[in-house]
């Protein structure tokens, strides 16, 4: 084991302080000479990695300073230069540890790395009660005050990330320092990572005045990016859901196409059927809501015709027994597409991102153990009143496609109230309208049914309204 650096430093003082021979004090000097060229390489290898870690985060790393964080920010120093370290400092180590200070490696969620939630609160920018940082970082407990270290995390993987270091001063006082730095993750890996997998992360801690370190190896499970998680530590965490919302994904516009060939719409107009020039009367308005509707009908049909079915699929290993951490399987939308498979949170964000690109407001909505689509039927509207459910896991029913006849004839009266003026369907469009018509109406009844339990505090129903997470969360991007 190497000899502390405190120690070469007692011995060369005492070589420099005694009355020895020219001989002794050579014999003295040979002896320590190898401690002595191990910390000069040691503090040169810092050095070195201090001044490319300088180099390397001048453009890349930015301090979060949006207005909307409560808790106190703990500054993240690049470069040495950017702290003031007194010469006077000098840590020690023994049997692997700081002598004068205390600390351990932080890796959130019982130490799993979900790709999704570190791609999220990149460009998370609504309030922030704690600092999750990157998910990775250091608790440190110090009785010095002014402590400057220089801290690193390693990743024995480089796919994900290669190594990243900076500075931070400790409190002292026995205060403990809950420090999260921000990590240059590779976000292209993990928004292509799959599986969950085993990975060994390296925390350190380095004295940068005399070089002597701490190392302490992690190893972590880095999750599926269809890995949601929702529940973490007592705190709701299903905004997350809405970074699965992807209305920019190329595939919606040959969906757009397909929904255009039905010949159930003659155009994707969004809202604009309520731009007539004048102010509505009450039959206009009614007409302009169907005619959204219709068009959600028109997508609702392209995807019944893809086969997409329902899968119950919905845990995975990463949701724990104490109910401490609850995590979700969700399909990306490639993913969805790929199998025609849904749960009822990947129908339900499939759907909300074909309706974000048509120009429509889609709503998450969450209930205990389920989920399923809200929409809002006029773009005015600001609340509840204003919208309406759809059950996405009725996708794959065909009652009514296989006996057409039938299903016109028992539906007629509800196809007509519903149907826009000078809308023409064909026989079988009447027939997906329909089987659209009983799915919206299922998730009215799912809706009123929650909320009749909320009322009577049995119950919980969580909005999450995708326009307004979108100013927050950005969409989990695509890579080719």
């Amino acid at each position: 084991m190497r000899r502390p650096q405190s120690t070469l430093l007692i011995s060369l003082f005492f070589l420099l302080s005694g009355p020895f021979t020219h001989a002794q004090i050579l014999k003295k000097l040979k002896e320590n000479m190898k401690d002595l060229q191990d910390l000069t390489k040691q503090v040169g290898e810092t050095s070195k990695e201090v001044a490319n870690t300088s180099k390397g985060f001048k453009s890349t790393w930015q301090k979060d300073t949006s207005g909307n964080i409560k808790y106190e920010q703990i500054p993240d120093y690049r470069s040495r230069q950017e702290v003031s370290i007194s010469k006077k400092q000098k840590l020690t180590v023994e049997n692997g540890e700081f002598t004068n200070l205390s600390w351990e490696p932080v890796t959130n969620f019982h130490a799993q790395v979900f790709p999704s939630f570190i791609i999220a609160w990149a460009s998370y920018r609504g309030e922030k009660d704690v600092d999750m940082g990157s998910s990775l970082g250091f608790k440190i407990k110090s009785n010095v005050s002014g402590v400057v270290l220089k801290w690193e995390i390693e990743s024995a993987d480089k796919s994900y990330f290669k190594i990243d270091s900076g500075y931070i001063t400790c409190k002292g006082s026995g205060e403990t320092l809950n420090f999260m730095p921000k990590v240059a993750w590779d976000f292209r890996q993990l928004a292509k990572h799959q599986t969950s997998a085993p990975m060994d992360i390296y925390f350190r801690l380095i004295d940068p005045v005399t070089g002597a370190r701490v190392e302490k190896l992690v190893t972590a499970t880095l999750r599926s990016i269809n890995d949601c998680m929702t529940l973490y530590d007592n705190q709701s965490y299903n905004f997350m859901f809405a970074a699965y919302v992807n209305e920019e994904h190329p595939l919606i516009d040959k969906i757009l196409k397909d929904a255009l060939d039905t010949k159930m719409i003659s155009s994707v107009m969004g809202y604009q059927g309520f731009n007539r020039g004048h102010a509505l009367s009450s039959a206009e308005r009614v007409d302009a809501m169907n005619s959204v509707d219709l068009q959600v009908a028109a997508i609702w049909r392209v995807l019944h015709d893809r086969g997409f079915k329902y899968s119950s699929i919905t845990d995975n290993s990463a949701a724990r027994q104490d109910n401490y951490i609850f995590s979700q399987t969700v399909r990306t939308f490639d993913n969805a597409m790929n199998t025609s498979q849904a749960n009822c949170v990947d129908g339900t964000v499939l759907m909300a991102s074909i309706l974000k690109r048509m120009g429509l407001r889609p709503v998450l909505v969450l209930v205990p153990s389920h989920c399923f689509l809200g929409y809002y039927l006029d773009a005015d509207s600001d609340d509840e009143t204003g919208l309406t459910f759809l059950e996405t896991t009725m996708l794959s029913s065909s009652g009514m496609i296989e006996h057409p006849k039938d299903a016109i004839l028992k539906n007629k009266q509800l196809i007509d109230e519903y149907t826009p003026v000078g809308a023409k369907l064909s026989d079988i469009n009447k027939c997906y309208y329909a089987q659209f018509l009983l799915a919206k109406f299922k998730g009215i009844e799912n809706y009123k049914l929650n909320r009749q339990l909320v009322s009577e505090n049995k119950g919980l129903i969580e909005l999450v309204d995708v326009q307004q997470y979108r100013k927050m969360i950005a969409p989990i991007p695509i890579y080719n």
